[in-house]
């Protein structure tokens, strides 16, 4: 998260002072990995906007699945770990 905050501040730092055009900013944090911050720099065309709307959703989704999995996975631990203290039918 803070490796993130710092490359984003970065990035904004050089757009400052290289004057890029509309929509490089976005387009670049988008390629970096990071979509859902470069949505929120309205930059760009609509269709541009659009595109990295729609690869925003698909990080969340990505995430949300991930931590339905960790959940999963820490709830089989948790069971194993009470069947083995015998505390689990």
């Amino acid at each position: 998260m803070v490796r993130w905050l710092v490359a984003l501040l970065a990035a904004l730092m050089l757009a400052g002072c290289a004057g890029s055009k509309p929509g490089e900013l976005a387009k670049e944090r988008a390629a970096q990995g990071a979509p859902c911050e470069a949505e929120g720099l309205h930059e760009g065309t609509e269709a541009q906007q659009n595109k990295i709307a729609e690869e925003c959703t698909a990080q969340k989704d990505k995430e949300a699945k991930e931590k339905e999995v960790h959940a999963e996975v820490e709830a089989i631990r948790e069971g194993e770990r009470l069947k083995e203290e015998g505390k689990a039918p």
